[in-house]
């Protein structure tokens, strides 16, 4: 059995391990004093995006390929309420980072990168209206997006930590564009058929008016994941160990 002190001596251990790691190897540092700052870390995100993408246990960042979602809940307006659950995301991992904007006097990061193809598979609970039309239903749900053009922005403090600095992130933001959008939502209205195919016909009409309707809520949600990911590689490795002097 482990004495008292040396529970004390391992879980402190612990605790400055935990708080003061360094970057998994697959993530390189770039020097802060680097005139081409920002091409240098546009060259490490791209070589470290395939392995990160398959997620990390020591730093809590999940797989994905793919991504699982339990859960997220959409409140649009006041008129529509969706629930979508057992989520299922391909295509993340196919990300090409374009471009990469790191003002550290400021305190400003930006990203904006390319994903030809994004899908959700999951369950649904849908009731509201949507456009003009009232929709209510459960079952599978199918979305893609085509052609999508991500940013992904945030502001930053530095923060003191066991004597060291980290990043604390604020204001984490997506946008994205697509070139299309495809949604099937099956067993709408009940399991009626007929109302079931109109709707989803006229989703994917109105495509665009759809994902101006749900895309905010949608990316709210994704945004929260993609920053848990950072905040989770920022909590444990401090500041001068991702950008050197």
């Amino acid at each position: 059995m482990i004495s008292a002190f040396r529970q004390v001596v391992l879980l402190c251990t612990l605790f400055v391990f935990v708080n003061s790691a360094k970057l998994p190897s697959y993530l390189k540092p770039c020097s802060k004093s680097d005139p081409n700052l920002n091409k240098c870390a546009i060259k490490h995100a791209k070589e470290g995006l395939p392995v990160l993408a398959k997620g990390d246990r020591a730093y809590h960042i999940p797989s994905l390929i793919p991504l699982h979602i339990p859960e997220v809940r959409i409140q649009s307006g006041e008129n529509l309420k969706i629930i979508i659950k057992n989520a299922v995301i391909t295509g993340l991992d196919k990300a090409d980072i374009q471009d990469m904007s790191i003002d550290l006097p400021n305190r400003k990061f930006w990203l904006k990168a390319n994903i030809d193809y994004v899908n959700l598979v999951s369950d649904y609970e849908i009731d509201g209206r949507i456009l003009i039309l009232p929709i209510k239903g459960n079952g599978p749900a199918n979305i893609t997006y085509v052609g999508g053009v991500y940013t992904y922005s945030f502001d930053f403090d530095l923060v003191d930590k066991n004597g060291k600095q980290h990043i604390k992130t604020k204001n984490n933001k997506l946008e994205y564009t697509v070139q299309r959008a495809y949604y099937q939502l099956d067993n709408l209205f009940g399991g009626d058929k007929a109302l079931g195919d109109q709707m989803n016909s006229f989703l994917n009409e109105n495509w665009q008016d759809v994902d101006k309707d749900l895309g905010p809520s949608l990316t709210e949600a994704i945004s929260q994941i993609i920053q848990s990911i950072v905040t989770a590689v920022f909590t444990k490795v401090p500041f001068d160990y991702i950008f050197e002097p």
